[in-house]
C-alpha cells in the first residue's frame, strides 16, 4: 500500500472522518436553512401584487358579436352570436346585420352554421338575405338544405292581409320548394319542402303536392295529405283516394273527423 510521502520530520497526514456527532449537526443545520428560504419565499410572495393574465388569454366581455359569429372557435358561441345579432337589429341597423350575415353564409366552411344563418336569414326581409336563403336549397349539405326549405315556410302569407303580402316572393317561393320536393334525393329535405308547402295557397301548391300522393314513402305520402289540408282548408282525413280526385279537380266528400283521426292528426303534428 503505497503512501505520501510527509515532509521531513513529520509524520504522514491520516485521512480526515467526520464523527456521526459532526453529521447529524451539518443535516440539522441544512434542514435549518431550507425552513428559512421557504418562509422568506412564502412572505415575499404573499405581498407581490397580484398579476393579471395577459390579454390575448383574457375574452373580452363585450366583445362584437358579429366578431364571435364569424371567427368563435366554439360552435355553440356562434349559434348564439348570430341569435344575438339578428334579436338586437333594430332600423338602419337591421339592414346592416342582414348584410354581414349575408356576407358570412357565403364564405362559411361549416354546415351547422350555414344551416343556423339560414333560419336566422328568414326573419329579414332584405332581398340579399332572401337570396342567400334560397340559394341554400342547392347546398351540397342535407342539414343546411333542410334549413333552408324550413326557412322558407316564413314566406307563406297565406294568414297575412292582402297589402301585407309580396305575392311575386310566394310565387318564387312555391316554385322552388316544389323543385326541391320532386328532384332532391333525400327524404328528408322533400319532407322539410311538404311541410313548408303546406303554409302557402295556390293551384300549383296543391299539384305539387298531389304529385306526393303516390310516393312509396308512407310518411312522405301522409305529411303530403296534411299540408294539402293546411293549404287548401279542406279535411279529407287520410283518405288518399278522395285527395287524388280533390287534386285532379273532382269533389269528394268531406269525411267526418273520429277520435282516431283526431289522434293522428295531433301525432302527425310532431
Amino acid at each position: 500500500m503505497n503512501m505520501s510521502k510527509a515532509p521531513d520530520g513529520q509524520q504522514p497526514c491520516a485521512p480526515r472522518t467526520e464523527s456521526p456527532a459532526h453529521a447529524a449537526h451539518y443535516a440539522r443545520l441544512a434542514w435549518l436553512v431550507c425552513m428559512l428560504l421557504m418562509v422568506v419565499l412564502a412572505t415575499g410572495c404573499a405581498q407581490l401584487p397580484k398579476m393579471s393574465k395577459p390579454a390575448f388569454l383574457t375574452k373580452a366581455k363585450n366583445e362584437d358579436p358579429l366578431v364571435t359569429a364569424a371567427t368563435g372557435a366554439v360552435p355553440g358561441e356562434r349559434v348564439a352570436a348570430i341569435r344575438k345579432l339578428a334579436a338586437e337589429a333594430n332600423g338602419q341597423r337591421r339592414d346592416q346585420v342582414a348584410t354581414q350575415l349575408t356576407d358570412l353564409v357565403k364564405r362559411e366552411p361549416s354546415p351547422p352554421i350555414r344551416a343556423e344563418l339560414c333560419r336566422t336569414l328568414s326573419h329579414f326581409s332584405d332581398p340579399a338575405a332572401d337570396q342567400a336563403v334560397r340559394a341554400a336549397l342547392k347546398d351540397q349539405e342535407i342539414e343546411v338544405r333542410i334549413a333552408a326549405a324550413q326557412s322558407l315556410a316564413r314566406h307563406g302569407g297565406r294568414n297575412a292581409s292582402a297589402g301585407a303580402r309580396n305575392l311575386e316572393r310566394e310565387q318564387a317561393t312555391r316554385r322552388l320548394l316544389a323543385e326541391s320536393l320532386a328532384d332532391d334525393a333525400a327524404p328528408d329535405v322533400r319532407m322539410a319542402a311538404v311541410r313548408s308547402l303546406g303554409q302557402f295557397d295556390g293551384d300549383d301548391v296543391k299539384t305539387a303536392l298531389g304529385g306526393v300522393l303516390d310516393d312509396p314513402n308512407p310518411a312522405l305520402q301522409r305529411r303530403a295529405m296534411h299540408s294539402l289540408a293546411e293549404s287548401t282548408g279542406k279535411d279529407f282525413g287520410n283518405d288518399v283516394r278522395a285527395w287524388r280526385e280533390f287534386v285532379q279537380g273532382g269533389t269528394p266528400t268531406p269525411r267526418t273527423e273520429n277520435m282516431a283521426d283526431r289522434m293522428m292528426n295531433y301525432l302527425r303534428t310532431y
